[in-house]
């Protein structure tokens, strides 16, 4: 065989090997890129998976909050409708799912439609959990007509509700509702979304149709319960009361950290708290909330206090007198606290109570005018002495045997956005 052949049979080989190196390249290529999509989608759905695991669990805390306050057997009933319309989405092959119930006025009046159950949870779904759907919607024409129906295409509905689309990201267009009954009366509606394969048809409304009066039943079942609107994030109007609110803080209390260290301060202040609200609550006073060295004391919400404007002043005058013992004990032991004082802030109105704060972390508090009124007062007081400071409409309520001395207009601070005086009261006259 002449060189030339054998050049050429070598030249050959080489070409069909770099040919060969080069397809394996691309094939290997292709095993990457199909690896890293894959690994990618993986990761997604992790994520995906973890968003609704962390959504779930502030589900269950808040849930779990409320049931504390409440009672637990609205947030146990709750559970068994989640359940019933989990199982209707499996049968159904719907992507999601929602309860309504129907949200009602004083007079009874069905005014719009709040969340029940919604499914799957996650960050979306989560994020509608306690938002108002107008009757005008296709949840509220299904209740309010009373008729079962499926929509293909929701998007071009009038009805559709876009704004809970675009609050979710979550995008509903196959849609299945179904009105529950119990007995005669419309208790609730029952919306599928999206099924998985296909479109919701006939056979799917005739079957949800006939599975739905078990989760009919369960929905009132739910309403028969205390708390369930609390459980739904609803109220009705709250309820006004009158109060007397006292508020009472420590003057120049960087004293006791400048004099003392800060076991013997923070101990100092707990002597204090607890010698002046052991006499709150001899008054019938209830502790609203504690503010480093100050406590916000309210008198007859929730425990009814009679004539419990006096009552409370009452009060703030044998706190002050406690307060001047517990500091002659810490004068006496030879701890320089002369500049400590005691002052406290009291006002009267209308409030409200509601509970608030992290699911993890809720207490009642009172809301209204007199509640800012007190606080303010309290610190518009003078600064050299204890004091108890009222306002105009608080002074006019006092019987006679108070002696309530007006402060200077230089004295009112913030409490000028609520009186136009502020007293300084002493003790009663004998």
């Amino acid at each position: 065989m002449a060189w030339s052949e054998i050049l050429g049979i070598v030249t050959g080989l080489l070409s069909v090997a770099g040919v060969i190196v080069a397809v394996t390249r691309y094939i290997t290529k292709l095993q990457l890129e199909v690896k890293l999509e894959r690994l990618e989608n993986e990761k997604n759905q992790l994520d995906q998976n973890q968003a609704n695991l962390r959504a779930t669990n502030k589900l269950l805390l808040d849930e779990l909050s409320i049931a504390r306050r409440t009672g637990a057997a609205a947030s146990a009933k709750k559970s068994e409708i989640d359940r019933e319309l989990a199982n209707l989405m499996q049968m159904t092959q719907a992507s999601g799912g929602s309860v309504y119930l129907p949200n009602r006025s004083d007079n009874d009046q069905v005014t719009d439609l709040v969340f029940l159950s919604l499914l799957p949870v996650n960050d979306q779904t989560l994020k509608l959990r306690r938002k108002i759907i107008p009757l005008k919607s296709l949840a509220g024409k299904c209740f309010t007509d009373a008729q079962s129906f499926t929509l293909s295409n929701s998007l071009v509905s009038p009805d559709h509700f876009t704004k809970a689309d675009a609050v979710s990201g979550y995008h509903s267009e196959d849609i299945l509702c179904v009105p529950l009954f119990d007995g005669n009366e419309a208790v609730g509606v029952l919306q599928l979304l999206n099924r998985q394969q296909g479109q919701f048809d006939d056979a799917c409304l005739a079957l949800v149709e006939q599975l739905s009066n078990r989760l009919a039943r369960k929905v009132a079942e739910f309403t028969e319960q205390p708390g369930f609107r609390d459980l739904l994030g609803v109220n009705n109007v709250r309820k006004t009361e009158y109060a007397t609110l006292l508020f009472s803080d420590l003057t120049n209390s960087s004293q006791l950290f400048n004099q003392l260290n800060v076991t013997a301060a923070i101990h100092h202040i707990n002597e204090y708290l607890e010698g002046v609200c052991s006499v709150a609550f001899k008054y019938g006073a209830t502790v609203d909330k504690y503010m480093g060295d100050g406590v916000l004391l309210r008198f007859n919400v929730p425990q009814a206090v009679d004539n419990h404007p006096q009552v409370a002043v009452e009060a703030a005058l044998e706190m002050s007198r406690v307060f001047e013992q517990i500091k002659q004990e810490w004068l006496t032991m030879g701890e320089d606290l002369t500049g400590v004082y005691f002052r406290a802030g009291l006002a009267y109105g209308p409030v409200q109570q509601a509970t608030i704060g992290h699911p993890q972390y809720q207490y009642q508090t009172l809301f209204g005018p007199a509640v800012n009124a007190a606080v303010n007062l309290c610190q518009s007081g003078p600064r050299d002495r204890n004091v108890v400071i009222i306002d105009e409409q608080l002074q006019q309520l006092l019987p006679e045997p108070f002696q309530a001395t007006q402060l200077p207009a230089s004295n009112l601070g913030k409490a000028a956005q609520h009186t136009e005086a502020v007293y300084e009261v002493t003790q009663p006259k004998h």
